[in-house]
């Protein structure tokens, strides 16, 4: 209603971030992704563009239409364009939708340039945790990238050690590469330290 009757007004690019928030909460990705996008070409200056980009490209992953995929990468490649606070976790969430394609050297190249940049620990870690996640989806093509896999898990959980989130999350993966190339002892000592953990 309020921006129906009030189009012009200086809140309504605040609104109608509510507005697609409260969309995306009730999982109407599509309308989510309508108002966002509305929102970063109302606002093309404005201080939540980049994040309205970011939300609008998350809501095209979430939903279930056959060109959102694409559409979401042309969504965060504008994301990375406007080099703010988001461009590491649009390049993130690119690797992620390469990985969904079958693409799995483009992801890698992507979370290389995340782990050489200048991004947060976290987006790092996230990029560290899909670079081993891809190893191990390869497993079956070559069994020794299980090795590369645990590799990499070994490093995030160190580099993550006061972390739970992340360092377990590594953990648990690295025990189910132990276990798939029949480490069964290993797989089990690996997961008893996630059960023993007390930061």
């Amino acid at each position: 209603d309020f921006l129906r009757i009030h189009p012009r007004s200086p809140l309504a690019g605040e609104v109608r971030l509510k507005l697609a928030e409260s969309h995306f909460r009730r999982q109407d990705f599509a309308g989510a992704q309508t108002e966002f996008e509305t929102l970063a070409q109302e606002n093309p200056k404005s201080s939540f563009t980049e994040q309205a980009l970011f939300l609008a490209a998350q809501s095209a992953m979430a939903s279930m239409a056959s060109h959102s995929l694409d559409h979401a990468l042309e969504l965060l490649t504008q994301v990375v364009t406007i080099n703010g606070d988001f461009r590491w976790a649009a390049r993130n969430e690119q690797a992620a939708i390469e990985r969904r394609l079958g693409k799995w050297q483009d992801a890698q190249a992507l979370y290389d340039e995340v782990l050489k940049g200048d991004a947060r620990g976290m987006e790092k870690r996230e990029a560290l945790c899909g670079k081993a996640d891809i190893f191990f989806e390869q497993a079956s093509v070559d069994l020794s990238n299980l090795q590369r896999a645990v590799g990499i898990y070994d490093q995030l959980a160190n580099e993550a050690a006061n972390q739970p989130h992340w360092r377990n999350q590594a953990l648990f993966k690295k025990g189910v590469c132990l276990e798939k190339g029949s480490d069964r002892e290993g797989a089990l000592a690996t997961f008893y330290r996630i059960l023993e953990f007390n930061p």
